[in-house]
């Protein structure tokens, strides 16, 4: 079984696996991705809300955040009222999340995946039956986070 990916295989597994994000909105965005020798990405944003899935290649750790859109741009948590985090540190800090960090799949479920699949095939399980809130693209799923930031939020 393959182990070590490069970033063309990544967007190659990854981008089938993410396709239920432009069903729901999501665009994908080739400008701001990228592709290096060490890491490569895969960015769909909404108005709201993006998700950024990434490869470090020479580690072969697979990443997934939640940004914040803001006028069009992703803003994460070095912009004033940014915010970027992974999917399950959003969701345990803000919704009270406390099961698996791959949301309701497990390996066993398909044994001849491999550890780049499963990665991604957890992280759509706990978007798809725990993260459902960020698919809604809406504003309020930032609200009081930033708290340099009024809790009603902007426009």
């Amino acid at each position: 079984m393959k182990e070590n990916f490069t970033s063309t295989e990544f967007t190659e597994i990854a981008t089938p696996k993410l396709s239920f994000l432009p069903e729901k909105g999501f665009t994908r965005k080739h400008s701001l991705e990228y592709n290096s020798s060490t890491v490569c990405n895969l960015v769909y944003a909404g108005s709201h809300v993006a998700f950024v899935v990434s490869l470090d290649i020479r580690d072969q750790c697979i990443d997934d955040m939640v940004v914040k859109v803001c006028d069009g741009a992703l803003c994460d948590e070095f912009v004033q009222g940014g915010y970027s985090s992974s999917l399950y540190e959003y969701l345990v800090q803000h919704k009270g999340y406390r099961g698996s960090p791959s949301g309701y799949y497990k390996a066993t479920d398909n044994p001849r995946a491999t550890k780049l699949e499963h990665r991604l095939n957890g992280f759509v399980s706990l978007l798809l039956n725990v993260g459902t809130c960020l698919l809604e693209d809406k504003l309020d799923v930032f609200m009081g986070l930033d708290p340099d930031e009024p809790i009603l939020g902007r426009s």
